[in-house]
Order: C-alpha cells, then sequence, then structure tokens
C-alpha cells in the first residue's frame, strides 16, 4: 500500500514536530512531502534536521496553498500512490488515523475522500469543522451513537483529507486562481460535478490547532481579500450559470452595499466594496478559462 502524505509548510515552526511526530507514530507506513512556501523562521533548517525521512521541496517565492500541495499531489502520483493525504502543518493524528481511513475506503470503495473527526482540544471538536455536519451526525458523535461507519457529507474542511489515486485522476489538482482560501470550496465543487462522495468517520480523530484571529484585528487588504475570495468562489463554482450573468448579480449586490455604505458615510465599507468589485472585473477573464479547464479536463491543474 503507498501512501502518501502531503504537507504545505510555510513559517510553521511551532507545529512542525506535532505535525511530523504523529507522522512517524502511524501505524501503517507513509511517505511524506513537505512543500515549503520561502519560510524565513527557521521551518526548513528544522525539517531537515529532525525529520530526515521527509521529502523536501522548498519553494523559492510562496505560490500559495494550492499550488504547493500540487507539486505535491503531482510527485506522489508520478511514485505510484494508492492514496494521498492532504495535512494542514498545524495538524497531527493518532497513530490509527491513516490506517483506520484506508480500512474504510477498502471496504466502501464509493467514497473517494474521507476525513476523521477534527479536533481542537484533547476531545474538543474544532469549530471549523462542526459546521460542515448534518443534526444526524452532530447528535451521534456528541452521544456516541454511531450507528454508520462513514457518513456521507456534503464538504469539509481539508485540514485533513485522505484520497483516493481515482479521485486525482479524475479531478486533478487545486485551481491557481486561488493564492489561500477558496481552494477547497471550490475542489469540493468540482469533486461533485464528477460525482465524487465525501465521508466522515465517527471512530478516527486528527488535532486541528488552527489559527484563531478575531474579525476586528483583520487590516483593511486582509478584509478585502477575504471578501474578495468570498466571491470568487462564487464565480468560479456557479458552473450551471453563464459567468457574465453570475458576475451581474455579484456586481448588484457589491454596488447595492457600496451605495447604503456611502449613504451613511462609512467611507471604510465603501472602499471595501469597490475594491473587492474592482478585483473581480480584474480576474473575469482568468475566471472564465479557469471555469474551462474545470468542466472539460481531466487531472486539471496537474
Amino acid at each position: 500500500m503507498v501512501i502518501y502524505i502531503i504537507v504545505v509548510t510555510y513559517n510553521g515552526i511551532n507545529w512542525i514536530d506535532k505535525c511530523f511526530g504523529s507522522l512517524r507514530g502511524s501505524v501503517i507506513p507513509v511517505h511524506t512531502i513537505a512543500i515549503d512556501n520561502a519560510s524565513n523562521d527557521g521551518t526548513i533548517e528544522k525539517i531537515k534536521s529532525d525529520y530526515p525521512e521527509v521529502e523536501l521541496i522548498i519553494s523559492d517565492t510562496n505560490i500559495g496553498f494550492g499550488q504547493a500541495n500540487n507539486i505535491g499531489i503531482k510527485k506522489a502520483l508520478e511514485n505510484d500512490a494508492e492514496y494521498i493525504v492532504l495535512m494542514n502543518q498545524d495538524a497531527q493524528i493518532k497513530p490509527n488515523t491513516i490506517n483506520g481511513l484506508v480500512n474504510l475506503q477498502l471496504k466502501n470503495p464509493e467514497f473517494d475522500v474521507l476525513s476523521p473527526v477534527h479536533l481542537s482540544g484533547e476531545m474538543e471538536v474544532d469549530k471549523n469543522f462542526i459546521v460542515s455536519l448534518n443534526r444526524e451526525i452532530i447528535s451521534d458523535l456528541i452521544i456516541g451513537n454511531i450507528k454508520k461507519p462513514i457518513y456521507e457529507i456534503e464538504a469539509v474542511h481539508a485540514a485533513f483529507w485522505l484520497m483516493t489515486r481515482k479521485c486525482i485522476e479524475i479531478v486533478g489538482g487545486f485551481d491557481p486562481l486561488f493564492f489561500y482560501r477558496g481552494e477547497d470550496e471550490d475542489y469540493i465543487k468540482r469533486c461533485k460535478l464528477n460525482n465524487i462522495k465525501f465521508g466522515i468517520s465517527l471512530n478516527h480523530f486528527a488535532h486541528h490547532q488552527g489559527e484563531i484571529v478575531r474579525s476586528e484585528e483583520f487590516s483593511i487588504k486582509e478584509i478585502v481579500y477575504r471578501r474578495y475570495v468570498e466571491y470568487l468562489v462564487v464565480l468560479k463554482t456557479r458552473y450551471e450559470r453563464k459567468l457574465w450573468k453570475v458576475f451581474r448579480r455579484v456586481s448588484v449586490q457589491l454596488f447595492g452595499e457600496a451605495v447604503k455604505a456611502l449613504l451613511n458615510l462609512n467611507m471604510k465599507l465603501l472602499y471595501i466594496n469597490t475594491a473587492v468589485q474592482f478585483k473581480l472585473l480584474l480576474s473575469l477573464k482568468e475566471v472564465s478559462g479557469s471555469r474551462k479547464i474545470s468542466l472539460k479536463q481531466k487531472k486539471a491543474f496537474l
């Protein structure tokens, strides 16, 4: 069984030991590839010195989360990977997490992307994870009444995905349109277009530290970027509608919010909405090309 773990690192020295140390404890052997996005905090040196078993690929610049993952995914496919696990640098696994998920997938081949339960504490469910669960799953998880080996879900945060080779050969890699944020939402939508099913095992766990940042701490630049990505996902993934129609609807919404901000003399909100709309306008050609690739090409973006 050839299993590859792909970890994108960026200034993650505080998480390296927990992440790569947990992979050493896996009961099933794994090959690990780390793609570093030009860290300058000692992450590269620590991986080299403390985790020599990790194949480290160093980018000269920060190429973004999705493109960095694509480098690792392509390398894993070339090395005959049967399963590829995408794992955040701030995540860590239990010894039986990967082995358990692989065995579940072998018994339930209709699922091509599996996730364990994401924990933020010792046994505290990650808030970003729980929002992707329906009432049945939440109820069964809370009371410990696990009725199914795998629960089908619409989507789950990409902090930890176990993916089959089949999934990647059909859907491909992440769209480089998204530098960071939005790439997993787009990938999930593309999986749905190709009838790829996502599932969660309530019997297996991974810890995901995550970064807690209050919205009021965001700079104007970060707020603009986050809102831009929200609408960029809409433009990219509404495949059932023509792009110009989606853009028109988004523009009307942003224009309405800008007018309201002007009437309320909220110059900050006016700037944010105007900047977002301008960025989206400049992205239209790239979004159009990206939509065509996603719809027509197998192994897109790899």
